[in-house]
């Protein structure tokens, strides 16, 4: 594989291209949007406001640590879906309050969250010791298919040439 880089697009068309990718992504989560008002001024922690878009037993959710997480989702406590729910709902929030996400596969990620629900049940058997763990990627990690940046504006892709 080659990568080929589009060295002459202006850095801000480049910068718009990708918001307008994420938003679009984000457009299929509006319900877990916080409104467009920015905190005010005065508010010093932002960290509790996420959560205004959970429900009672997310809150609870998110809470646990990645043991514990595991162990409710083996044990059908919670269903790898509802755990990502939780999860997602306040990776969203967060990103309306400070911008931290860059790539956003959430259609991915609940795609293969039914997936392990449903061999759990099948089997009673989890499909590693990770099994419907959410987690988050640094954007300097590749993930095939997924646009990695590194914190620079460039649009570039992996080409196969023969």
């Amino acid at each position: 594989m080659e990568l080929v880089t589009d060295q002459h697009a202006p850095w801000q068309n480049i910068a718009a291209s990708k918001k307008a990718d994420r938003e679009q992504a984000l457009v299929k989560c509006n319900t877990w949007r916080l409104s467009k008002d920015p905190p005010r001024e005065t508010v010093v922690d932002v960290s509790q406001i996420p959560w205004t878009k959970l429900d009672d037993v997310e809150r609870v959710i998110i809470r646990f640590d990645a043991t514990t997480l595991v162990r409710n989702i083996r044990m059908r406590k919670y269903t790898t879906v509802a755990v990502l729910t939780a999860f997602a709902k306040v990776a969203i929030a967060s990103q309306d309050l400070t911008n931290c996400l860059s790539e956003i596969f959430l259609d991915d990620a609940f795609r293969r969250a039914r997936e392990l629900d449903k061999h759990l049940e099948e089997t009673g058997n989890v499909v590693g010791p990770l099994h419907g763990l959410p987690v988050s990627i640094k954007d300097h990690i590749k993930v095939e298919g997924i646009d990695t940046s590194t914190g620079y504006i460039c649009k570039s892709m992996f080409v196969h040439r023969n």
